[in-house]
């Protein structure tokens, strides 16, 4: 079993670094929305602004968050871009904050334990005899002291045993909804605890916690695509990616697996207990986390210093994906639009097409009548209208006499003719299909746009 490394980019990494170096973002005033699209508000911060004020850029981000809604009901996906990678951090950071409070609860818990042990003569001498290989090689003046030392250790291994039992004997652990057998779970709890004692060689006996999860997840996914587990669990890179979204949930609550602080370390580990060791002292984390909460251990104030950092941390990281969600991903528009044909490359401008604006423009420049100078705006309006039903406006006439003007300078001839109508084409198109969207949508304008 190995889980999908998700690394931040340097980009991201650099960007969570400058703000949350530079303190929390600023904490702007409550705002009214401009706009409402199906009960989604759209606020100044959402628009990109230009010169024209705030009209066109919110009748975009109206679009766009028309597309975005049509997107998700008809399961169209953006290729992942930061969006994602930003709102895993924030899911990474919170998982290690609830980690460090589990920590932090646990040495509460565990003081007593760490008090000083009183060693008798009879156990250091049960000690020596016990373990002669081992003081063979330490210097005899220091026999005794070692012996000492070696006996604390072992009563602080057992004590942390048997205290770590107790803790998870109630444990109820599923991924993706399928429970994990209690007898494997003792099983890597045992190779933890003796691993804690020291006992390297008694805790190396596989990793069956780890093993059983790749069984339910692979066995999960078989089942869902009706062929045989065994089928999918030489791919890889499937492997990667089922085990790196898998979903613990323990004792109600739920982790991905790739969210665990060290998981990324667990494929490298798999032929070893160390990786079940590394799942053990997370669900140890979450059981305790958890419990530190129940008992609001985590609103004392010495452990909310201690976790401000964290804290933090996850606030900056919240105000990011905030932000960037406050705009719609442009892969996910263009995905939409590759979906519906309202790309470039799906526009076909016919030769007759192009000889009826040629004429049209002839007609325009070289005729004499009142119908003749209008001979242009009307094919345009003419060419519109059986797209999308709406006049041309003089803006849209504009653009075509300045192609008009530099094709007369031969700046661009009859290419710039094609590429004018193509984008044109492509232009009514999709403020045809945007017109449609809009008349099955519950918009709300809540600003004055004149």
């Amino acid at each position: 079993m190995r889980t999908t490394r998700f690394c931040p980019d340097i980009l991201a990494i650099g960007l969570v670094c400058w703000i949350c170096g530079g303190g929390a973002l600023a904490q702007d005033e409550p705002v009214e929305p401009l706009a409402r699209v199906n009960g989604t508000a759209i606020y100044e911060k959402n628009l990109i602004l230009d010169k024209t004020g705030i009209s066109r850029p919110l009748q975009i981000a109206i679009d766009h968050q028309l597309i975005a809604q049509q997107a998700e009901t008809e399961g169209i996906e953006a290729p992942e871009s930061g969006g994602p990678q930003f709102k895993r951090m924030l899911a990474q950071e919170k998982q290690r904050k609830s980690t460090m409070l589990g920590i932090i609860y646990e040495k509460k818990l565990r003081s007593d334990l760490e008090k000083e042990v009183t060693v008798t003569k009879a156990e250091i001498d049960a000690c020596l005899i016990e373990h002669a290989d081992y003081f063979a090689k330490v210097n005899p003046k220091f026999h005794r002291q070692e012996a000492r030392s070696v006996v604390t250790r072992l009563r602080k291994a057992t004590a942390y045993g048997d205290w770590l039992k107790t803790l998870m004997a109630d444990i109820r652990v599923t991924v993706n909804g399928d429970a994990i057998p209690s007898a494997v779970i003792d099983q890597a709890l045992e190779s933890a605890i003796a691993m804690q004692g020291g006992q390297r060689g008694k805790a190396d006996q596989g990793a069956p916690l780890c093993d059983k999860i790749t069984e339910l997840v692979l066995a999960s996914e078989a089942k869902a695509r009706d062929v045989d587990p065994a089928e999918l669990a030489g791919d890889t890179a499937l492997v990667e990616e089922l085990l790196a979204g898998a979903v613990l949930t323990v004792n109600g609550k739920d982790v991905v697996l790739s969210n665990m602080p060290g998981s990324e370390n667990i494929g490298d580990q798999m032929m070893d207990s160390a990786a079940d060791v590394m799942l053990v002292l997370n669900l140890k984390g979450q059981v305790l986390a958890a419990e530190a909460q129940e008992k609001g251990f985590d609103k004392d104030p010495e452990t909310v210093a201690l976790l401000a950092g964290a804290t933090q941390k996850i606030s900056t990281l919240a105000d990011v994906v905030s932000s960037r969600n406050a705009f719609v991903d442009p892969a996910l528009v263009q995905a939409y639009y590759e979906a519906h044909a309202l790309t470039a490359e799906s526009i076909e401008v016919t030769s007759e097409e192009l000889d009826g604006f040629y004429v049209a423009v002839m007609r325009t420049v070289m005729g004499s009548s009142a119908e003749d100078n209008d001979a242009l705006r009307q094919h345009l309006n003419a060419a519109k209208q059986e797209i999308l039903p709406e006049e041309l406006t003089d803006d849209e006439l504009r653009s075509w006499q300045i192609l008009i003007t530099r094709s007369f300078l031969n700046d661009g001839g009859k290419g710039a003719f094609h590429d004018q109508v193509a984008a044109v084409k492509l232009e009514w198109t999709r403020r045809a299909h945007l017109k449609e969207l809009r008349n099955h949508a519950d918009i709300e304008i809540l600003v004055d746009l004149d």
